[in-house]
């Protein structure tokens, strides 16, 4: 989940691609997030916190993963 500073909310990515390694997604005009629109965050304020949460909810009794790295690039 993707919060602006304004706790706009969008849901990135959602339960698919149990058992891959490695989700590389990049989240642009052409990449549909799981819930929402990256076009609610059109006019927001790029100034402040950013918060990007991560839940693993693996099925089976197998959670886990590591996040090892993301980013948030603006274009005006």
């Amino acid at each position: 989940m993707l919060y602006a500073p304004d706790n706009n909310l969008v849901i990135l990515h959602n339960f698919t691609g149990s058992g891959v390694s490695g989700l590389h997604t990049t989240y642009d005009d052409l990449t549909t997030p799981a819930t929402g629109s990256m076009q609610s965050f059109v006019g927001v304020n790029p100034q402040g916190n950013w918060r990007l949460r991560v839940i693993g909810n693996g099925g089976g009794g197998t959670q886990g993963g590591t996040l090892q790295n993301w980013r948030l690039d603006f274009k005006r």
